[in-house]
C-alpha cells in the first residue's frame, strides 16, 4: 500500500513537472518572438507553429493566444505529427516537439528558402540543422543556439538571448 502512494505520487509529481516544462518552453518561445529579429516580419501578426502536439501542449500554448508582440496579434498553429509539413512555410518560430523530430531534416529542405527560427527539444536537433535546442541541465530547462544556421536564414538574434544560451555554435568565435 505504501509502495502504491509512494508511485503515486512520484507520478503526479512528474505529470506536473513535464507540464510545467512544457511552459518554460512556452514562455521561451514567446520571448525569442520579441529577441529575434526576421528580414520581413508580417506587420499584424507573428505565427508559432508546434509540430508534433499532445494535450499538454494543446493546454500550455493556449495561455499565449491573448499574447502580442509590439503590435502584432501572435497566432499559435499546433499540427499532429503527421500533418502535411508544408503548412509551416508561414511560420515564423517552428518549435518540433520531441515525438516528431525524426521529420526534421524534411521540415527544413521544406522551410529552407523562408526565415523561420526553428527550436526544437531532441539530443541531435543542433547537429541536423536546427537553430535553437531545449536542453535540461540540472531540471532547468535551458537551450543552445545554432547562430550560424540561423545567420544563414537571415534571422538576427539578439545578444541578450545569445548570452543566455547554454551554448551558442558560431563560427566567427573559432
Amino acid at each position: 500500500m505504501i509502495l502504491i502512494a509512494s508511485l503515486h505520487s512520484n507520478i503526479a509529481r512528474s505529470a506536473d513537472y513535464e507540464s510545467l516544462e512544457i511552459k518554460v518552453k512556452a514562455a521561451y518561445l514567446y520571448n525569442f518572438l520579441r529577441f529575434v529579429d526576421w528580414p520581413e516580419e508580417h506587420p499584424t501578426h507573428a505565427n508559432i507553429c508546434v509540430y508534433g502536439i499532445n494535450e499538454n501542449y494543446r493546454s500550455a500554448f493556449s495561455s499565449m493566444a491573448t499574447l502580442s508582440k509590439k503590435s502584432q496579434r501572435i497566432t499559435i498553429n499546433m499540427f499532429p505529427e503527421d500533418d502535411d509539413i508544408t503548412k509551416l512555410s508561414a511560420c515564423q518560430i517552428i518549435f518540433i516537439t520531441d515525438s516528431a523530430t525524426h521529420k526534421s531534416k524534411a521540415i527544413f529542405e521544406q522551410i529552407k528558402d523562408h526565415q523561420s527560427l526553428t527550436v526544437g527539444e531532441s539530443d541531435s536537433f543542433i547537429s541536423n540543422g536546427g537553430m535553437v535546442n531545449f536542453v535540461r541541465i540540472k531540471d532547468k530547462i535551458r537551450f543552445e543556439i545554432n547562430h550560424d544556421v540561423a545567420k544563414a536564414a537571415g534571422l538576427k538574434i539578439s545578444s541578450k538571448v545569445l548570452r543566455i544560451a547554454e551554448r551558442v555554435i558560431n563560427s566567427e568565435d573559432t
